[in-house]
């Protein structure tokens, strides 16, 4: 079970934003030294998220699950977001205006009470 920390959510979507929602190893590598995490870290986390079926992995045309040690990515491998990792990103979401509507909603009508 992977714990969801708003940088992996933001990993997620930034690969699912790019060009046919694909991206490959060097590009999220790219990204994420803006983010700041390490190199080692993002591969790891790559890999437990296709374990996991929130990405899938091509390398040379052919499916990698990682199942089996050594875990061996490439430059080139590229990652897609699989439906299940697309409906992460849309419950986030969802959850978070769920939330924040509510609140706003309570915060105007303290709000407005007060001034009267």
């Amino acid at each position: 079970m992977i714990d969801f920390d708003n940088q992996t959510v933001r990993l997620i979507k930034y690969i699912r934003r790019q060009k046919n929602a694909t991206a490959t190893l060097t590009d999220i590598q790219l990204y994420s030294d803006k983010a700041t995490r390490k190199k080692e870290d993002i591969s790891f986390l790559l890999i437990c998220l296709v374990q996991e079926g929130y990405l899938l992995a091509i390398q040379k045309g052919d499916c990698v699950r990682f199942e089996e040690k050594p875990y061996i990515t490439s430059p080139y491998t590229r990652f897609w977001v699989t439906p299940r990792g697309r409906k992460l990103v849309e419950d986030r979401f969802s959850d978070f205006w769920r939330f924040m509507i509510p609140t706003l909603i309570s915060v105007a009508a303290l709000i407005i009470s007060a001034l009267k």
